[in-house]
């Protein structure tokens, strides 16, 4: 649907164009990304019983790396062609084909994704209830994109949260139709101009 799996921009006109009219309906979007669900390799699942996303990266990789620095910790691996212009999106070593890593030209790492066994340092992972991602983050909100659609749609399946340990990162979690979490990434809390990510409303 999207040229950055969990971005904002290059919606594709047919996908826009149902958007339009759900809005119109009043209707909830809950598909509006896609899950982080596949099958993970074992150096991945073995990556996700050791570290925890958050509070300032994943693994070896941190927010604000150079994609030199994120590429010779060996958890990524740089797609050529994918990223807007001033954004270098790298998929993580295991993922699912969508996740990705987000590096920014001006500021390094922006955006780090999850995947199926990763969890953050309060336990919130894939398949957690929306009442547990509140109960592990009281001041959670639900996250709207007023700017798509020149700010005729709402969507009300984002959550953001602030990383206790890390005022300068923030969660972004996405829930399903039955308000199970089914896809997290760990961003900067500050809007990117490069890879327009960790921005809030």
């Amino acid at each position: 649907m999207t040229s950055n799996t969990h971005g904002r921009r290059h919606l594709a006109p047919a996908a826009m164009a149902l958007l339009l009219v759900l809005s119109a309906c009043g209707g909830r979007f809950s598909d509006t990304h896609r899950p982080d669900t596949g099958p993970v390799t074992e150096k991945a699942a073995d990556l996700a019983k050791q570290y925890r996303l958050g509070p300032h990266g994943f693994g070896k990789i941190t927010l604000g790396m150079s994609v030199a620095e994120a590429t010779a910790t060996g958890q990524i691996r740089v797609n050529d062609l994918a990223g807007l212009s001033g954004c270098t999106i790298a998929t993580e070593t295991g993922k699912t084909p969508d996740g990705a890593v987000s590096i920014s030209a001006s500021r390094g790492v922006v955006k780090i994704a999850s995947y199926t066994g990763v969890r953050t340092p309060e336990g919130i992972g894939l398949g957690a209830s929306l009442d547990d991602l509140r109960k592990a983050y009281p001041d959670v909100k639900a996250e709207t994109e007023a700017d798509m659609g020149n700010g005729q749609i709402q969507m009300d399946d984002h959550y953001r949260a602030p990383v206790p340990g890390n005022p300068q990162a923030a969660y972004r979690f996405f829930v399903d139709h039955d308000n199970r979490v089914d896809a997290m990434l760990l961003v900067t809390a500050k809007p990117d101009p490069d890879c327009d990510v960790g921005y809030s409303n």
